[in-house]
């Protein structure tokens, strides 16, 4: 069975960088040498003598295995715990994480979701020790510090198109390559009335010495998104609910409401 060491951020959420650290580290006790098998097992057995029913098998290395087995594999349900503290609870089969499982590290990272063949597949949510949960299946991650992202990723990288909200309610939309922002983006600003040019991520700038952002209405924003392929935020800052009711009434009923 492989070991799997846990998911972890390389810098702060902004630029949000994502990477699978699946260690190809084989535990002593389940090494495809003649060690393989070194350890005290308890337990039930079939009629062929080998593991099979319920049992703990306590490896050489201070890993420890208790749960279900069959034909001599861990196969059913089952924990188990890493000498370092790591533990993973859930399903087996053929000697290997599949099926759902929780792998909580040491460090407190927990993954809670579906495995096959001992790694991360299909649905699926990290929770970080730093509070950031990153959402397996749909590509969002969440920042603890509130930023959010949800876009495209490649090698568990931000690459594509994605959108950026910031916990002070600014929005980008914006295209990434191996998790830094390139090319023209679009940001909204928080207070929903104005919006501005991105270049590379930061706010592009005109002027003969370029001294000013580059700011545009909010139309200007809609078809530059448009003429890029850029996701369109949904909702947009200042476009609640409420606030686009408010909008709907003339200024005039506003004013005597």
């Amino acid at each position: 069975m492989w070991r799997l060491l846990i998911l972890h951020v390389l810098t702060v959420c902004a630029p949000l960088e994502l990477y699978r650290a699946y260690a190809t580290k084989v535990n002593n006790a389940m090494a495809d040498s003649g060690e393989a098998q070194k350890g005290e097992y308890e337990g039930e057995y079939n009629t062929a003598g080998e593991p099979e029913g319920r049992g703990i098998f306590r490896f050489a290395s201070g890993n420890v295995y208790e749960g279900e087995w069959k034909a001599g594999e861990q196969e059913g349900r089952g924990i188990f715990r890493f000498d370092d503290g790591d533990v993973y609870e859930g399903e087996f089969k053929a000697g290997e994480y599949e099926g759902r499982g929780v792998y909580r590290s040491a460090d407190g990272d927990v993954y809670e979701g579906e495995f096959k063949a001992g790694e991360f597949e299909g649905r699926g949510v990290m929770r970080y020790a730093s509070g950031d949960v990153y959402d397996w299946r749909t590509g969002v991650y969440r920042c603890a510090s509130g930023d959010v992202y949800e876009g495209e990723y490649k090698a568990d990288k931000r690459e594509g198109r994605g959108v950026y909200r910031h916990a002070n309610g600014d929005v980008d939309s914006g295209f990434y390559e191996q998790g830094n922002n390139v090319g023209e983006g679009v940001k909204w600003l928080a207070d929903g009335r104005w919006a501005m040019r991105l270049r590379a991520g930061a706010p592009a700038r005109v002027g003969r010495f370029g001294e000013e952002v580059d700011i545009i209405s909010l139309e200007e924003a809609r078809q530059t998104a448009e003429r890029l392929g850029l996701p369109l935020p949904s909702p947009l800052p200042g476009t609640t609910p409420l606030t686009r009711c408010l909008r709907c009434w003339p200024a005039r009923e506003r004013q005597h409401s």
